[in-house]
C-alpha cells in the first residue's frame, strides 16, 4: 500500500467517467471538501496476501497523521498511479471500505473520492512541514498492538464485560473451544467436547426442521464475484467479505447461504402446488469483523448459522411466519426454559435518517414486506418493539431475544421477509392459470450462530449442562477392586445404549473419585461396591450432590434415555 497525505484547505474533485466496469456507483459527478486531510492511496498486488493487516496499519498510520496536523476531517481518494503493481480492484476497493471503517471507530469524519473512474481535482495545501508526507505501508508491520488486542478482546482481559469473560472461562475449562489468534484470530476451534455440543445441537434442530417441513441441502463455501453482483451482497456487505483471485476469476467466500439456495431452487420449474420450498442447512460462513469486536465464540469471523430459506406465495406468508414464532417460542420456552423471550420488528430507516446503512431494493416493496411481518405478530398477539434503522440490507425482520439465567439478554432466532431476492434472481411460480408470479423468500435462523449459541449456553447453564448436551453424561465410581468387575460390566452397557459415560478405575479414595466427576461435569455418577455387585444394583449421585441410595440399573438408564430424548432440563433421577 502507498499513501500521500495532504493536509488540504480545500478539494474539488470531478468524475469524469469509468475507469473499470466496477466503478461503485455515485450520485453526482463533482464533490467539494473544506479543511481536511486527503490521503492518496495505491492498493498494491502484495497487499492481497494479508489486506485486513494492510487496511489497519494503514488506517494508524493516517491516524496519526491526522492527529499531528490536528483535523478531525479525512478524504480517502483512491490514486491507483502511485504504484506500478496495482490489486485487483474489488480488493482494492475492499481495504479502502476498510480503511474508513477503522477511521470512522475512531472519531473521524471519512469520506471518499469516487472508487474506478478518471478523475481530475484541485486542490489548496497547506504551507508546513507536515502538509506533504508519502508513505509505504506493508502487512508486516502489524504489529504487536494488534496481536496483544486481538488477545485481549479474544481471551477475557478484566476490561471485558463479564458475561463475555464467563464464557471464555468456561469454555477452557470444560475444554469446549478454544481461540488461537496468533495463527486463526476469529477463526474458532472445537476439541470433542465442543463437538458433541455442536452435534447434539444439530441433531435436535434437525429433527425440527424435518418435522416442520424443511429439507436439507449443502451448498459450496466459495462463489465467482458474479453471484455476489447479483444478490446484492457487494454492494451492501462488501466490507464483510473475503475476496481473492485465483486464475484471473475474482471469488468471495460466503457470508450468507440464501444465493446458494436460491441456485438449488432454480433447478427446476416451480408451481404453485410445489410451494412452499424450504431448505435448511448448517453453513459456515466467513465475516470479517474488526479485531475489537472478537470476543471468544459470542462474535467471530467463521460461524455456523442454522439457516434456512423459504420460498413461497404472498399468500402464505402470515402462515409460515406464524409457523416460525411457534417453533421459537417451543424452543426457548419450552425446550431450554429460558426465563424470557421479547420480540423486535427491524425495519428500514426513514428517508433522510439513513446514516451508514446500506440497503438495496424500492422503499414501497420495503414497506409491503414490514406490513406483512406486523400482521403475523399481530396475528399470534404477540408484543415486540419497532426499531427503525435495524433492518438488514435487504428487507425487514423479526429479531428474538432471550434471557439467561443471570438475567443477560441475548439476540438469537431471526425471521426475515425477503421480496428483492426473488427480483434479483427473476424466481417465479406458475400459478393457477398458467400465469408467471414472483416468489417471496423468508430468511430464518433459529440458533442463530451456532457458536455464539454455545457462548451463550455457557453463560446459561454454567458448568451444569443437562445430560443431552453434556460431553459426559455417566461416570462410574467402584469403591474398591472387589466391585471394579461389576463397574466395568455397568459401563459397558451404558456404551452399548450409546450413553457417554466413563469408569473411574483408579486406586484413589470414593471421595476423591467423586471430587473428580465433579471436574468432568458429569450430570451422574454411579457408585457401586460389594453390596451393589451382590444385588445388581448402583447408587446414583447429580451434579447437585443429591443422592439416591439404592436403584435398579435398569430403571436409570430408562430414565436417562426418556430425559436425553425429551431434552428436559430439570428432570432427574434423583429426587
Amino acid at each position: 500500500m502507498r499513501i500521500l497525505t495532504l493536509h488540504s484547505d480545500s478539494l474539488e474533485v470531478e468524475a469524469k467517467s469509468k475507469a473499470i466496469k466496477d466503478a461503485e456507483e455515485i450520485k453526482g459527478t463533482k464533490q467539494k471538501f473544506g479543511e481536511s486531510l486527503v490521503v492518496f492511496t495505491a492498493v498494491e498486488k502484495r497487499d492481497e496476501v494479508n489486506p485486513d493487516a494492510v487496511a489497519e496499519n494503514t488506517a494508524r498510520e493516517v491516524k496519526s497523521v491526522a492527529e499531528q496536523v490536528k483535523v478531525k476531517s479525512i478524504v480517502l481518494y483512491p490514486y491507483v498511479h502511485l504504484t506500478s503493481n496495482p490489486s485487483k480492484p474489488l480488493i482494492a476497493r475492499n481495504i479502502m471500505r476498510k480503511i474508513q471503517e477503522f477511521l470512522g471507530a475512531e472519531g473521524f469524519e471519512v469520506d471518499h473520492a469516487p472508487f474506478g473512474y478518471y478523475k481530475s481535482f484541485k486542490i489548496s495545501v497547506k504551507g508546513h512541514p507536515l502538509s506533504e508526507l508519502s508513505r509505504e505501508i506493508s502487512a508486516e508491520a502489524k504489529a504487536v498492538s494488534k496481536k496483544k488486542q486481538e488477545e485481549k478482546h479474544t481471551h477475557g482481559e478484566p476490561h471485558a464485560p463479564k458475561e463475555e469473560r464467563e464464557h471464555i472461562r468456561l469454555g477452557k475449562e470444560l475444554d469446549v473451544f478454544h481461540m488461537q489468534p496468533e495463527i486463526a484470530p476469529g477463526f474458532p476451534f472445537y476439541p470433542p467436547n465442543g463437538v458433541i455440543i455442536r452435534n447434539a445441537l444439530i441433531d435436535y434442530m434437525k429433527k425440527m426442521n424435518k418435522k416442520n417441513g424443511w429439507q436439507e441441502v449443502w451448498t459450496p463455501h466459495v462463489f465467482k464475484i458474479d453471484l455476489w453482483k447479483t444478490s446484492g451482497h457487494l454492494e451492501g456487505y462488501l466490507d464483510r467479505m473475503y475476496l481473492f483471485e485465483k486464475d484471473g476469476d475474482e471469488y468471495g467466500l460466503k457470508p450468507m447461504n440464501c444465493p446458494g439456495h436460491i441456485m438449488i431452487l432454480q433447478r427446476k420449474p416451480l408451481s404453485y402446488r410445489d410451494l412452499p420450498v424450504k431448505y435448511s442447512e448448517f453453513g459456515t460462513l466467513y465475516r470479517y469483523e474488526q479485531s475489537g469486536e472478537l470476543t471468544g465464540v459470542l462474535r467471530v469471523r467463521a460461524l455456523t448459522q442454522d439457516d434456512g430459506h423459504a420460498f413461497i406465495r404472498e399468500d402464505q406468508i402470515e402462515d409460515e411466519v406464524s409457523k416460525l414464532i411457534e417453533q421459537v417460542r417451543h424452543l426457548w420456552l419450552d425446550v431450554f426454559k429460558f426465563s424470557e423471550i421479547r420480540f423486535m420488528l427491524s425495519t428500514r430507516a426513514k428517508p433522510g435518517e439513513e446514516k451508514d446503512q446500506k440497503y438495496i431494493g424500492d422503499l414501497k416493496v420495503w414497506e409491503k414486506a414490514a406490513k406483512a411481518l406486523r400482521e403475523a405478530l399481530d396475528k399470534e398477539k404477540i408484543k415486540y418493539e419497532e426499531k427503525s434503522g435495524e433492518a438488514a440490507f435487504y428487507g425487514p425482520k423479526i429479531d428474538v431475544d432471550i434471557k439467561d439465567s443471570v438475567g443477560t439478554w441475548w439476540q438469537c432466532s431471526t425471521i426475515q421477509l425477503d421480496f428483492m431476492g426473488p427480483e434479483r434472481f427473476d424466481l417465479n411460480y406458475t400459478d393457477e392459470k398458467g400465469g408467471k408470479r414472483r416468489l417471496v423468500m423468508v430468511h430464518r435462523a433459529i440458533y442463530g450462530s451456532l457458536d455464539r449459541f454455545m457462548g451463550i449456553l455457557l453463560e446459561h447453564f454454567k458448568d451444569k449442562f443437562p445430560p443431552w448436551l453434556s460431553p459426559l453424561q455417566v461416570k462410574v465410581l467402584p469403591i474398591s477392586d472387589k466391585s471394579s468387575e461389576y463397574a466395568n460390566n455397568i459401563f459397558k452397557k451404558l456404551k452399548e445404549m450409546d450413553i457417554r459415560a466413563d469408569i473411574d478405575l483408579s486406586n484413589e479414595t470414593l471421595n476423591k473419585k467423586i471430587v473428580n466427576a465433579h471436574k468432568d461435569k458429569a450430570p451422574y455418577m454411579l457408585i457401586v461396591g460389594e453390596k451393589e455387585a451382590q444385588g445388581k444394583t448402583i447408587v446414583v449421585r447429580d451434579f447437585n450432590d443429591k443422592q439416591r441410595m439404592q436403584a435398579k440399573l435398569d430403571d436409570f438408564i430408562n430414565h436417562l434415555l426418556r430425559e436425553i430424548e425429551s431434552k428436559e432440563v430439570t428432570a432427574t433421577f434423583v429426587k
